[in-house]
């Protein structure tokens, strides 16, 4: 799909872009672009295996301790940790040592070192019981007044003879300004990215992308462009306000969509669109766009509390996981991490209580 008149700006899909990890470097050093960081799980220990979840390494120059919280880990490498789901697989349930899940995402975003959060799997569609967890999810931390984009992941790449090697399919687009590591890597820190199985999507709100602080001195409207393309056909697209659907283009006979439209904003709020794709013979059918966030009058971004209880839950099961040491193996890591692991549940805890007093601005947010 071409880029709007105008504009000059390039997408990159970062997982096409991931063939070479660390270890492949080091081994070979002929290999070019050692920066990126496909799989996290060649590393043994806690972060990197099931008890706090899967980790993509973007970025990344030298190997991450396996025994500390990936988050601390992209703070003090200058890297960027990406929770990755693509092993989850329906509701979670914390407790359950069984389950690859992504347990220190309640930490990590709260606390400011994960921008990206890998929300869509090559399966998704939108309706899946796995993907309508992670958006629900998703749509908690940004009601919380936490900025985190959207990112996609197949747990395969393009240069690999896999089951799903074909591009656009379970993927993270990032826009950039120009071809590079270094902007790829602002371009996920700054939320200039989308998340999809198929579709190409668009998002803009009074001419800003996705990352982008839209500021209104008073409540109002605010125009919202969409741009969508999948091969197959498109069924419609969505406009999210705070996680609840406002508006809703259909698709059409075409298989492209373009539309403007206005949509009025009362409060602080983030917005976001997603597609839904007809169903096709070689590519998904979803995508979702990373948010614009809209700041009324300075005021900040207030959780209802069904979105703090949502966290305070998740931390509960993560704390009840490591009240039963026995239930888990070595694959687990040792016990003798379990208190840097409550440590940061406590900080996580306090953090997401506070904001029913003191709730987070998206202009002041990291």
């Amino acid at each position: 799909m071409p880029p709007s008149s105008g504009t000059r700006w390039r997408f990159a899909c970062a997982s096409a872009l991931s063939f070479a990890s660390y270890k492949e470097t080091v081994r070979n050093p002929p290999v070019a672009e050692p920066d990126f960081l496909c799989r996290e799980d060649m590393f043994e220990g806690r972060s990197h295996r099931n008890i706090g979840g899967h980790v993509t390494w973007f970025y990344i120059h030298k190997e991450p301790n396996p025994d500390t919280f990936s988050y601390l880990e992209a703070k003090r490498l200058g890297a960027l940790g990406i929770p990755d789901t693509s092993e989850q697989v329906g509701v979670p349930v914390f407790t359950d040592p069984a389950q690859v899940l992504v347990r220190d995402m309640v930490v990590g975003a709260i606390l400011g070192e994960t921008p990206v959060w890998n929300i869509l799997k090559p399966s998704s569609t939108g309706n899946d019981p796995t993907t309508v967890w992670l958006m629900g999810a998703w749509y908690h931390f940004l009601n919380c007044g936490i900025r985190l984009a959207a990112g996609g992941f197949t747990d395969g790449d393009l240069n690999v003879a896999s089951g799903n090697p074909m591009p656009g399919y379970g993927r993270t687009y990032a826009k950039l300004r120009h071809l590079s590591w270094e902007e790829a890597a602002a371009a996920y820190r700054g939320g200039r990215v989308f998340a999809t199985t198929g579709p190409l999507l668009l998002f803009t709100v009074n001419g800003e992308d996705p990352g982008s602080v839209v500021p209104l001195s008073v409540p109002g409207k605010v125009s919202v462009g969409i741009e969508a393309l999948a091969q197959q056909g498109i069924e419609r697209v969505e406009i999210v306000r705070n996680g609840r659907v406002i508006a809703t283009v259909a698709g059409g006979n075409g298989a492209s969509l373009r539309e403007t439209l206005d949509v009025e904003v009362g409060d602080t709020a983030w917005l976001a669109a997603r597609c839904y794709g007809k169903k096709g013979p070689h590519f998904g059918s979803f995508a979702h766009t990373s948010p614009v966030y809209v700041e009324v009058g300075r005021r900040p971004m207030r959780p209802a509390e069904e979105d703090i209880t949502f966290m305070l839950d998740w931390i509960a099961g993560y704390r009840k996981f490591l009240a039963k040491p026995e239930k888990l193996t070595a694959w687990h890591g040792s016990p003798s991490m379990f208190p840097e692991i409550l440590e940061h549940l406590a900080k996580a805890e306090a953090a997401y209580l506070s904001l029913r007093e003191n709730p987070r601005r998206f202009g002041s947010a990291k």
